[in-house]
């Protein structure tokens, strides 16, 4: 069973029953990165990731996570991909899903270009959004488990500026990126600097020339000293192990062993995987492998006990329960209450677990639906459309 709410997470959320879900993984949207509905949508105020400081943003996450806490089963955990973001940039810090070429990021998209400034922080400081949230949760009653690096081979390129002397140039020609030739197909679908539908040349890139001298560079010999602030490539980012209980459920995962002397060894906490190839446009999927690998360790294979939720667990003699109820078991389920474009949904399928997707936006809902039946045309989406309540942060 594979079913999609779509409205405010907080309000399916609560429409479900306590003690429903066996194991929580998704990825809320990131702080000031990326705005997915459009500018007047009606349900614009309700999209996280909008607010306006770090701590709102992880107030209106902790408000989700109270209601993820209470529809959890007390054998469950959760795990949550959450990415950062730097003070003043309107950047994440996450490598290869936070920026992506010829996309705008949210400052950008409504007009901040300097970016966003945090008060208390300088420039260039992280936001500290995972540690943050960590945190809190922790005091919402939270056991902070484990934090696995998702490591990303393919991270997202970049090039901080060092301290340089540079030639001083000065623009000749505008480009004609983001003018209306531009917008109406300039490029007729080939790369930027082909023809444009008039038939004249057409370059994306602005012209520049050196400069023939003024202030800033005449005393250097037409240099100009440029300041940077330079670090490392993000290639990582941070995935919360959550659970309620100290004795949570949980299956052992192996990877092959360190040395000779070891065939096999518990996994280390540093995933490497790649991420995958998207038909759909979400810029900030990920890969199916990686919910896979924490729906295996968090969702018992051989079912759950339907009066208690206990799990069924393999012995000698085959699956046996660990409660005494004697009644029969059910399937597993997982829940993503930020369901995006359903890759996690297709990694419970997969691993036999029903699967249960909270989404706001309403094209992202067809768009998980389509890429869920096109991946596993035998499972049947049902969709169901939640009324609206009130806003993310708006929960007791």
């Amino acid at each position: 069973m594979i079913k999609v709410y779509q409205g405010n997470t907080i309000d399916a959320l609560r429409a479900m029953r306590r003690d429903s879900v066996d194991c929580v993984v998704t990825s809320p949207p990131y702080w000031k990165v990326r705005k997915y509905l459009p500018d007047g949508h009606p349900l614009e105020h309700l999209e996280l990731g909008q607010e306006p400081t770090p701590v709102e943003f992880v107030e209106s996450l902790r408000a989700v996570f109270r209601e993820v806490y209470r529809v959890l089963s007390p054998f469950g955990t959760a795990w949550v991909n959450i990415g950062d973001t730097y003070s003043h940039s309107g950047c994440g810090g996450g490598g290869s899903f936070m920026l992506q070429r010829g996309k705008r990021t949210w400052a950008h998209a409504i007009g901040k270009k300097g970016g966003w400034a945090v008060e208390g922080l300088k420039r260039g400081n992280r936001c500290l959004i995972p540690e943050r949230l960590s945190i809190a949760l922790q005091e919402d009653g939270w056991i902070v488990r484990d934090v696995v690096v998702w490591s990303k081979p393919q991270a997202m390129p970049s090039s901080p500026r060092v301290w340089e002397w540079r030639p001083c140039q000065v623009k000749v020609g505008k480009s004609a990126r983001g003018t209306e030739r531009y917008k109406q197909g300039a490029t007729q679908g080939k790369p930027h600097g082909s023809r444009s539908l008039d038939g004249r040349s057409f370059e994306s890139k602005a012209k520049w020339k050196a400069c023939p001298g003024c202030p800033k560079c005449e005393k250097n010999e037409g240099m100009v000293l440029g300041k940077g602030a330079w670090r490392c490539t993000s290639s990582w980012e941070p995935i919360l192990m959550l659970a309620k209980e100290r004795h949570y459920f949980s299956k052992r995962l192996v990877t092959k062993g360190l040395s000779a002397e070891y065939e096999w060894a518990n996994q280390r906490n540093v995933w490497s995987i790649a991420s995958e190839p998207q038909k759909e446009k979400h810029y900030a999927s990920f890969p199916v492998e990686l919910p896979a690998r924490c729906i295996s360790a968090g969702v018992s294979t051989d079912g759950y006990c339907s009066a208690c939720g206990s799990p069924i667990i393999p012995s000698r003699s085959g699956p046996r329960p660990t409660c005494k109820c004697g009644q029969a078991a059910r399937t597993g389920v997982v829940l993503d209450p930020f369901v995006g474009s359903g890759r996690s949904l297709i990694a419970a399928a997969r691993l036999g677990a029903n699967a249960i997707g909270v989404e706001l936006n309403a094209d992202y809902v067809q768009m998980a639906r389509r890429t869920i039946e096109r991946e596993m045309p035998m499972w049947p989406v049902s969709i169901e459309e939640v009324p609206v309540g009130q806003a993310h942060g708006g929960a007791a």
